[in-house]
């Protein structure tokens, strides 16, 4: 997202080169340490909030559409192409989850911090959606000659500071949680070469950061915005889906290590499921099973280690 809309502002700089400053700031920022990550982030949001400032008072420039149209045809792509390639935006929500061993207070946090994200970006995104049918007709939107966000906008650019600002901010949270969360799976000896992975430097997953690094260049190096989008939508499907299904099975086992300060009803995580594996097979059924296929394989692969935990598991349940 930052490279596609720094190239919007320089032209003539190669996307390689873009690429890899880009790349080398944001892993420096997030291996530095998660306090300087998300610090950074604080800067980083007041950038997110003059750019929606900045459009929202581009209702006051530009004219207002008399009969907007809220529900569009789809002529390019389907409703699911579409969700394929927007749902990562609300992938963000996570981030406090993830972070759990970072927290003061994980139990109060996560579900407070997790309601208040979904609940601020359920606002944004459908204000948006709203800032969109009023000032654009559906052709002007399908333009892809110039970002309509930023040539309707109230001074052009704050949104594209902005929209750098949002991407550089997911960059960092995925590039501090993503060790952590394969630094803990390495301590407690779930995935191969653990003893790599679960030393620390001053705190910091240092060896983690540098695999999920790598990682991160390697998919850079493969592709454009739409087609990663459309791999990570599937990915967090089938995540979403899993946690789903693991609520479900640890609330209906009543298990002693599943205790959350407030009551969740049977149906909540059932419904959860349901949706996730159903936009799974509409958006695309065989990458879909394929991937509920490795993660049977995975819990196969762990039934056969047979783990010792301090704590009671959905398979002792």
């Amino acid at each position: 997202g930052i490279i596609e809309t720094w190239l919007v502002l320089f032209p003539d700089h190669p996307r390689w080169a873009v690429t890899l400053g880009i790349f080398a700031v944001s892993v420096t920022t997030s291996s530095a340490s998660a306090k300087l990550a998300f610090r950074t982030q604080i800067v980083v949001m007041f950038g997110a909030i003059f750019a929606l400032g900045s459009m929202a008072f581009g209702l006051s420039k530009f004219p207002i559409s008399p009969n907007p149209v809220l529900w569009g045809k789809f002529e390019d792509v389907s409703f699911w192409g579409l969700f394929a390639v927007f749902f990562p935006a609300a992938t963000g929500i996570m981030v406090g989850s993830s972070m759990s061993g970072s927290l003061q207070n994980p139990r109060r946090n996560i579900p407070v911090g997790t309601m208040t994200a979904w609940s601020l970006s359920l606002i944004i995104y459908l204000g948006l959606a709203l800032w969109y049918a009023l000032l654009g007709a559906p052709e002007t939107l399908r333009d892809t000659s110039q970002i309509f966000a930023v040539s309707h906008a109230y001074w052009s650019p704050l949104v594209l500071i902005g929209i750098m600002a949002s991407c550089f901010s997911a960059t960092l949270s995925s590039l501090v949680v993503a060790p952590r969360v394969l630094q803990a799976l390495s301590s407690h000896r779930i995935i191969p070469f653990h003893k790599i992975f679960e030393k620390k430097r001053k705190g910091e997953p240092v060896n983690a950061s540098l695999f999920t690094g790598a990682l991160v260049l390697a998919v850079l190096a493969l592709g454009d915005l739409n087609s990663i989008a459309r791999v990570l939508t599937m990915f967090f499907l089938v995540i979403y889906f899993m946690i789903n299904l693991v609520l479900f099975i640890e609330h209906r086992l009543k298990m002693i290590s599943f205790r959350p300060h407030f009551a969740i009803q049977t149906w909540i995580p059932v419904t959860g499921a349901i949706a996730a594996f159903t936009a799974i097979l509409i958006i695309n059924a065989f990458t879909g099973l394929l991937a509920i296929a490795f993660i049977l394989g995975i819990y196969f692969y762990l039934d056969r280690k047979q783990l010792q935990t301090p704590w009671e598991t959905v398979h002792s349940g």
